[in-house]
């Protein structure tokens, strides 16, 4: 029941957050659009800015836009790190490495989502290095973190797989197929009463052909008596 629930949720917060991207794509398309939002900005001196369009609103809302993503996914590793240890208890580090994959990708995305708002002043002073130094600071040490705990519980992993593959491998039998019974006819005799007979065959005359009703003794036919065998009667 456990291990159902944690499905059911993992495929929840996959779900959220496919939706929450899906979302704020949509929303940037659609403000980025709009030609009164291109044409905003902010009056800079242009003798000090640094910005060759200018700082715009386009660029500040794509900024929150990414900025609210990198929110998403982070939210996203932190619940892994928390459902993923209960769902994978041979391997408890599964949902630290989670969110450290999670943080590499943010790393990632924020990367590209500040680079015009901050490289531009730090590249009027010759420092534009130390964005890229930061950037690619946190996402090494967040691959390096990974790849401790891999070192680390690699023998956890193996046996995770391995039992990924037994229960892959594992088909179970088919249930036994139980044939129905089939009705049979019992003949009660109660007391004080005969068993039932056969109904008595249709008697033939014999000399005319005549078929005759049970209990006939003479054929209506050709006035022919019939035989007591033919008319159903038993011989004394």
């Amino acid at each position: 029941m456990q291990a159902a629930s944690g499905r059911n949720e993992l495929i929840f917060l996959f779900g959220r957050l496919a939706v929450g991207l899906l979302m704020l794509i949509i929303l940037r398309f659609v403000v980025l659009s709009l030609p009164m939002v291109r044409d905003l900005g902010f009056a800079v001196n242009p003798s000090s800015n640094p910005y060759r369009s200018g700082l715009t609103w386009a660029l500040l809302f794509d900024i929150a836009l990414r900025t609210w993503i990198i929110y998403l996914l982070l939210n996203f590793g932190a619940r892994l790190y928390q459902l993923l240890p209960q769902m994978f208890q041979e391997l408890p580090a599964l949902g630290t490495m989670a969110f450290l994959a999670m943080t590499f990708v943010a790393v990632l995305v924020g990367y590209f989502a500040y680079d015009a708002l901050i490289v531009p002043p730090l590249s009027r002073y010759g420092y534009a290095w130390v964005y890229s130094m930061a950037f690619s600071l946190a996402a090494i040490a967040t691959l390096i973190g990974i790849g401790f705990l891999l070192y680390q519980n690699f023998e956890q992993l193996i046996v995770l797989l391995r039992t990924f593959q037994l229960r892959s491998a594992t088909i179970p039998p088919p249930p036994p197929t139980v044939k129905p019974a089939t009705p049979t006819i019992s003949t009660v005799i109660h007391p004080g009463k005969e068993a039932s007979q056969p109904a008595a065959t249709q008697p033939t005359c014999a000399k005319c052909g005549w078929v005759a009703s049970p209990g006939d003794v003479f054929c209506i036919k050709c006035g022919q008596k019939l035989s007591p065998t033919a008319s159903g009667e038993s011989l004394e």
